[in-house]
């Protein structure tokens, strides 16, 4: 199993007196990004939002991480060549974690901080104001994302949310502006099965076939864009595209052997692909 590691921010200095930086280690355990934490969560009803959440006690939701700290955090990772991946739920904190990601920008172009091939990230992206959906790919910040979140919250999300104007789990909308996604799983959160989170993307539907026709169906993706939102768009914002990702020569050998071929199976049918083995390095570790 290969293992990119975060570094939490509070663990920020440890890891600089230690020259730690995005990609060092070994080929099977090394350094990732930084984890910042934006605001809290839908389900406790603290995602930062522009309106509040119905019914909500808190507000328009918690600040973890203010834009000043933000910002300092940023320009220390990133002039240490550390990659920065930032939780962010509401619309509001997403808007200000993509504001901080512009900022980082503008002092790398006016030289007060140096250029460096980093991929920036922004975890979970669930929630945008529609004017932000561009931004991504016009920063080049990777939202990285969890489909099955998706399919666990419509109902929650639509219950304290109604239908306010928002782009949520905006798959398509954020392909479509040119950003490119990584998918995962958020596991323990959700189950970290990708064939699950591949249907999810699909259908917009539970593996139960709730609701009828997908949650915001509009948003859907098809098999292939889901792959790659599990392979190389998830490679790419771990700053290891060059090493896997993609089946070829002089990449690391990394790839699961599925029983039946996703593309031609019912959309219902993919999380009950059956795996036939892994393989990890060209050597086989799991067949069955």
């Amino acid at each position: 199993m290969r293992v990119t590691k975060a570094v939490l921010a509070p663990d920020l200095d440890l890891a600089l007196a230690e020259g730690r930086y995005t990609g060092s280690g070994d080929a099977w355990l090394h350094t990732g990004p930084v984890k910042i934490f934006s605001d809290g969560a839908l389900g406790s009803h603290t995602c930062l939002m522009h309106e509040p959440l119905a019914g909500s006690t808190h507000g328009h939701g918690v600040a973890v991480t203010e834009e000043a700290e933000l910002r300092d955090l940023l320009a220390r990772s990133a002039s240490a060549g550390l990659a920065v991946a930032t939780h962010a739920i509401g619309d509001r904190a997403n808007e200000l974690v993509l504001d901080a990601y512009q900022w980082l920008a503008e002092q790398v172009s006016s030289g007060v901080l140096p250029a460096s091939p980093l991929v920036h990230r922004t975890e979970h992206a669930q929630h945008l104001a529609v004017e932000d959906v561009r931004r991504f790919a016009a920063l080049g910040v990777v939202p990285s994302m969890q489909p099955l979140h998706a399919t666990a919250d419509f109902e929650l999300a639509e219950r304290l949310m109604g239908d306010r104007p928002m782009a949520s789990y905006a798959w398509r909308s954020l392909i479509d502006a040119g950003a490119t996604l990584a998918f995962g799983s958020d596991a323990p959160v959700e189950p970290p099965s990708p064939l699950g989170g591949i249907h999810a993307a699909v259908t917009r539907q539970r593996p139960d076939g709730r609701p009828d026709g997908g949650w915001q169906p509009q948003e859907h993706l098809s098999v292939g864009e889901a792959i790659t939102g599990f392979t190389t768009g998830a490679a790419h914002a771990a700053g290891m595209g060059h090493l896997t990702g993609e089946i070829r020569p002089g990449m690391f050998a990394d790839f699961t052997v599925l029983r039946e071929d996703p593309f031609a199976v019912a959309p219902s049918d993919l999380p009950h692909i059956p795996v036939a083995g892994v393989i990890t390095g060209g050597r086989v570790r799991h067949w069955v």
